[in-house]
């Protein structure tokens, strides 16, 4: 592959990216619209969320992203931004991190299960968890499905960068 079709090819990556940012924005505020992963790769679920927006909106149900699509995905996207104001961050630790593992009580597994139920409604990896404040095997259990998909040795104690990854998770929804 040579420069010029690498280049090429990332930026139709970064278009794809762009498309599933918007839709996956606009499906924060709209529940018929399908949860996206942003991945740069127009895949089946890319397609569908598409053709849903186009049925929504009623465009050409074609699953592309032709002109007409993403004009009005970009308008109804801008429409959103302006709702939703600026971004808040969420500190949810303080000080020297202290591992999380079985057994341990206190509000960081409380914050911890609170971020697993919310990234259970986005991504169906996880269990839901009751909030007790207790780590328990539903908490172990979701913690090391975490650290498989973020590329990270499945110990199931939450060490600072596997919390510094859920929290960073957890902002973005």
């Amino acid at each position: 592959m040579t420069s010029i079709e690498k280049q090429r090819d990332a930026l139709k990556r970064q278009a794809i990216f762009d498309l599933q940012e918007m839709l996956k924005t606009i499906s924060m505020f709209e529940e018929e619209e399908l949860k996206l992963l942003p991945d740069g790769i127009f895949g089946v679920e890319t397609e569908n969320a598409v053709k849903n927006f186009q049925n929504r909106y009623n465009l050409e149900l074609s699953g592309e992203a032709d002109y007409s699509t993403w004009q009005a995905i970009s308008k109804r996207y801008n429409e959103v931004i302006l709702q939703i104001g600026p971004a808040q961050f969420i500190d949810v630790h303080k000080g020297d991190f202290k591992e999380i593992k079985m057994g341990d009580s206190d509000d960081r597994v409380y914050m911890l299960q609170i971020m697993f139920n919310s990234l259970g409604d986005e991504f169906k990896t996880f269990k839901k968890c009751v909030v007790s404040g207790n780590f328990n095997n539903t908490d172990f259990e979701n913690v090391k499905q975490f650290q498989k998909i973020s590329g990270q040795n499945q110990s199931g104690i939450v060490d600072k960068i596997t919390w510094d990854k859920i929290a960073k998770y957890y902002n973005m929804f």
